[in-house]
């Protein structure tokens, strides 16, 4: 099974890891085009739809939204809440999140690592020269994924 990991954002970072060798597979940004939030919420549904039927997708991890300032917090937890729906609309595709400062203790060691700390650290573990702060995390989110669910055990808290 392979799992795609997402840090939802105007440019969405994204990274798909294969459950059950720990490699990943592919990663990258895309920037979300569209004038209005109904345009990027519709065009992160595409891109969601493409990748998961590419990558053959059956469980998908997104970084958890937190509130910083309205419009990029509206944008990200409608993102996040696109990926949910999606869930739904493909049966047997499981939805899991996790919270930035988890992400980023479970990576670096401390809650409040920096964006070029977390660059770093993907850097370290994969080989994957990321392009930015959205890939980097995309690809530590697989890797979390990948050690917290990906054991072919049923998914659980």
């Amino acid at each position: 099974m392979n799992c795609l990991a997402l840090d939802c954002a105007t440019q969405t970072g994204w990274a798909v890891i294969s459950f059950d060798t720990g490699l990943i597979l592919g990663s990258g940004t895309e920037k979300l085009p569209g004038k209005s939030q109904a345009e990027r919420f519709y065009n992160f549904k595409l891109m969601f739809e493409y990748m998961s039927i590419t990558w053959d997708i059956g469980f998908v991890c997104v970084e958890r939204p937190h509130l910083r300032g309205w419009s990029a917090s509206k944008l990200a937890l409608g993102l996040y809440t696109s990926a949910e729906c999606a869930h739904f609309a493909r049966s047997g595709m499981e939805v899991k999140d996790v919270h930035t400062g988890t992400l980023k203790k479970w990576a670096t060691g401390h809650g409040k690592a920096s964006k070029g700390d977390m660059i770093l650290e993907a850097m370290k573990r994969t080989d994957i020269i990321a392009t930015d702060d959205n890939e980097a995390d995309a690809i530590l989110i697989a890797l979390y994924a990948h050690e917290k669910w990906g054991g072919g055990d049923e998914c659980t808290d």
